[in-house]
């Protein structure tokens, strides 16, 4: 799925139409939790490769190379305006 899918009146970048209840991390696209994937990971390169295309192409996931499963990307996150506590590999918010 697109994130223009889920609101198409908002574009890449753009302010979120929402209010932002939790605060941001500065590095919240770059960095992914270090307590859900350390950059010693075996795969770590390869992970951050698949969430750098899935956010370049505005995609609201991607698929993890080890496990299969969807991934949501920190952008969809951000967008989404929350942290859900789901313990998200891109959580883009603060630690409470």
């Amino acid at each position: 799925m697109h994130l223009s899918q889920l609101c198409p009146a908002v574009k890449r970048h753009e302010a979120v139409p929402c209010a932002i209840v939790d605060v941001l991390r500065a590095d919240h696209l770059d960095r992914p939790r270090a307590d859900r994937l350390a950059p010693s990971h075996p795969r770590f390169g390869e992970v951050m490769s698949r969430h750098a295309h899935a956010v370049a192409q505005g995609a609201v996931s991607y698929r993890d190379p080890a496990s299969g499963y969807s991934v949501f990307t920190a952008e969809f996150l951000a967008r989404r305006g929350y942290c859900c506590a789901s313990g998200c590999r891109h959580c883009p918010f603060e630690t409470r």
